[in-house]
């Protein structure tokens, strides 16, 4: 059995489930590392070997991945941390004999790491917005929410009173983040002394938002956006050279629940964006609905925190993806997915 190593830096703690994934084949052997900035990470209880990882400038981060890779002999790497500086220097790991786990080129990664630059590349691209291929019964098979990029609390205001008064619910989030981080609906009630009473809650009245980032001239950019109320999909994909493999939509649902759904029309959007964008691997793509028209909510271009989840439907999408990189192999079987499945999740202990 061939053996390798893997090693992720700085990865969210559900990468414990991406990580127990890979090792479960009878194909590869795989020697996991990590490095995480959390003294107290779940994910190094998966791997063979950790290490505390320091704060590091982004104009030096490639050169301590560098170093890494050649002091453990590092066969591939996942990147999270700064992804996009990584991706710019694919040249210098090639030469030192380490494949990037990456879905796409700096070029591409770029734009999926920037949700304004997504944002606007979908808009201006005439295949995307054009192409008979994207219309069904006379409409677009996909669009993206109303949006306005913002960094100062005057355009907020007029950006969230634009939205607010076309009817549409208001939200924002920051330009760069994952995993939630930063969002915010805007609602009225937030400010009530019911909402005292409720869960925390992601909801915040206007005039709390402008107060907030008033206290500064400028901030870190942010997307205002209209809120769509529909429902939520996180599709977890494998691809080869713009060419999806295998797609599974997952459907939020009340609390923890998700059905892993059989839809067609999800699966053809993701594989158009596959091909748009020329995607390899394991990556994410985000869509909630409006009515019945599907609008994209971003692309992750690396596995999401949830796809162990996805993996209830057969298909081990972690270790395929690594498999995929390092065979590049196009005919790779891959199982049908077992889909309309409903699942869920508990937490479950771990001794550090």
């Amino acid at each position: 059995m061939n053996k390798k190593r893997i090693w992720f830096n700085n990865w969210f703690n559900t990468a414990y489930h991406i990580i127990n994934l890979i090792k479960q084949n009878n194909e590869i052997e795989l020697e996991v590392f990590a490095t995480n900035r959390n003294p107290n990470s779940v994910i190094f209880k998966a791997c063979d070997y950790y290490e505390i990882e320091k704060m590091i400038p982004e104009e030096e981060y490639v050169d301590f991945c560098l170093n890494f890779c050649k002091k453990h002999k590092i066969d591939i790497f996942a990147p999270r941390t700064n992804m996009v500086t990584i991706n710019k220097s694919s040249e210098k790991f090639e030469e030192i004999g380490v494949k990037l786990l990456a879905c796409c080129d700096s070029q591409n990664t770029r734009i999926l790491s920037d949700k304004a630059l997504f944002y606007d590349y979908i808009s201006q691209n005439t295949d995307l917005t054009s192409h008979p291929r994207h219309m069904l019964n006379g409409k677009r098979l996909f669009n993206i929410p109303k949006y306005y990029v913002v960094d100062n609390v005057h355009d907020f205001e007029k950006a969230c009173k634009n939205i607010l008064n076309q009817g549409f619910k208001a939200c924002f989030k920051p330009v760069h983040s994952e995993g939630g981080a930063g969002f915010r609906i805007i609602d009225e009630s937030a400010g009530s002394i019911d909402n005292l009473y409720s869960f925390s809650s992601l909801r915040i009245t206007l005039d709390d938002a402008l107060k907030r980032l008033s206290q500064r001239d400028s901030f870190k950019s942010l997307m205002v956006m209209e809120f769509i109320d529909g429902y939520e999909y996180s599709i977890d994909c494998l691809a080869l050279d713009g060419k999806l493999l295998s797609a599974v939509p997952r459907k939020k649902l009340d609390g923890r629940a998700r059905l892993l759904e059989d839809s067609p029309e999800l699966t053809y959007i993701a594989s158009e964006l596959t091909r748009t964008f020329n995607l390899s691997y394991a990556f994410n793509v985000q869509i909630r609905y409006d009515g019945d028209c599907p609008k994209i909510l971003e692309i992750n271009p690396r596995m999401s925190g949830g796809v162990w989840i996805s993996c209830l439907s057969g298909i081990n999408i972690p270790f395929l993806a690594v498999k995929l990189l390092l065979d590049k192999d196009p005919n790779l079987v891959i199982p049908k997915p077992k889909l309309d499945v409903l699942v869920s999740q508990i937490e479950k202990e771990v001794l550090l």
